[in-house]
């Protein structure tokens, strides 16, 4: 009897323990190595015990971002003569030209101001310490902030942080933090029922935790986007080059853009190997990522950049039709050899640039291969229902 009195009690108790309202939630802030640390006072001692291993982990953040990728932006200008070399003979062109020279040089300096924009957006401002539920309740009760959304069904929050680099006209760089008007980055600490409770070893699961998020959340495409600016620094040469010298006329993009590509790409073959030229420009996996827009490719009427709205130049099709474009010139330099790019070019060459149309294009490429290079065009795909 007395055992179950005793039973009886502790169950009262605990039912009243979990009956009472908990404690307050108190958002502060601190500032360590000129990041502001947010946190819930109760998890105060975690927040002071996690920012003294905060400043190892930005400068950690800081090397991967000025990591250049597979070819570093000085190596490529040291090497500008054996880059330009290698575009100027798929031209039909004996050497670089002055105007080429002049625009590799341009393009690299713009590039170089891109990659310090980039290292700036992507450094971190701000550490944000969330205890997981209450932050699901947050989020549930007011909807996304600055930092979070919801995740899933269970609105597991997911960090604000995605972003991309897009290029305008004037090759300026512009950081887009997806979904948030935040022009910094920011690490996203959550801490979770099931954390280890010593201190010591939850500090060092949550260090190992942004490590891990910092690589792989924010610095992993970094590399990826070195290689990419390479890549565009030369396809920004060629077409200038094809445009001031062989065509102008309204109807070139898709022949400018393609040739643009390949020559670029090829041109990275020629002076390093095949395998870092992809990690420049990859058009299997370009088509890949966009052939559900093949249905709608229509190269022969891509207009002119100049002649395309803020929205037709940001659409999924728009970026699609690059990658088609360049898979016409590489099916013909398959088929018929690099060696016809230099020749095609030539026998262009002999019509005044100012007289040159893709008609002009179409007939010295029936009078090199017999062919009709319609027949090269991208063309619906057909399924069954």
């Amino acid at each position: 009897m007395i055992a179950r009195r005793a039973g009886l009690c502790a169950l009262l108790a605990m039912a009243a323990i979990s009956a009472a309202p908990t404690e307050a939630s108190e958002r502060v802030s601190l500032r360590r190595a000129g990041v502001t640390v947010v946190f819930d006072r109760r998890d105060e001692d975690f927040a002071l015990k996690f920012v003294e291993r905060l400043p190892p982990l930005l400068k950690a953040e800081k090397v991967a971002l000025a990591t250049p990728g597979d070819t570093s932006l000085a190596e490529f200008k040291k090497n500008r003569e054996v880059y330009l070399a290698a575009a100027a003979r798929y031209l039909g062109l004996k050497e670089p030209t002055r105007g080429m020279r002049q625009m590799f040089d341009s393009m690299t300096k713009s590039v170089t101001r891109q990659e310090d924009a980039l290292a700036s957006a992507l450094s971190i401002d701000t550490v944000q310490i969330w205890r997981e539920p209450e932050l699901i309740a947050r989020l549930r009760e007011h909807g996304e902030d600055e930092y979070f959304q919801p995740g899933g069904k269970d609105a597991s929050p997911m960090p604000k942080n995605g972003w991309n680099v897009s290029v305008n006209s004037r090759h300026s760089s512009i950081v887009k933090f997806s979904g948030t008007l935040r022009t910094r980055a920011f690490l996203p600490v959550i801490l979770k029922e099931d954390d280890p409770a010593d201190l010591a070893a939850r500090v060092d699961l949550h260090v190992q935790q942004a490590a891990d998020y910092l690589r792989t959340g924010i610095t992993a495409d970094v590399s990826t986007i070195h290689d990419l600016e390479v890549g565009m620094v030369l396809h920004e040469v060629v077409e200038w080059k094809i445009v001031s010298t062989f065509i102008s006329s309204a109807d070139r993009r898709w022949f400018c853009e393609g040739m643009a590509n390949f020559i670029a790409y090829r041109a990275l073959v020629d002076a390093t190997t095949p395998e870092r030229a992809r990690r420049h420009y990859d058009l299997a996996q370009q088509l890949v990522k966009w052939g559900s827009q093949e249905r709608q490719v229509d190269l022969a009427n891509w207009k002119a950049a100049e002649k395309m709205t803020g929205t037709e130049q940001e659409s999924d099709l728009n970026t699609a039709q690059y990658a088609y474009a360049t898979k016409v010139i590489a099916d013909i330099a398959e088929k018929h050899g690099v060696e016809l790019i230099p020749r095609w070019f030539g026998e262009i060459a002999q019509t005044p640039r100012d007289k040159v149309t893709m008609k002009t294009v179409a007939d010295a490429f029936v009078r090199l291969t017999g062919e009709n290079l319609a027949s090269y065009y991208p063309g619906p795909l057909f399924s069954l229902p």
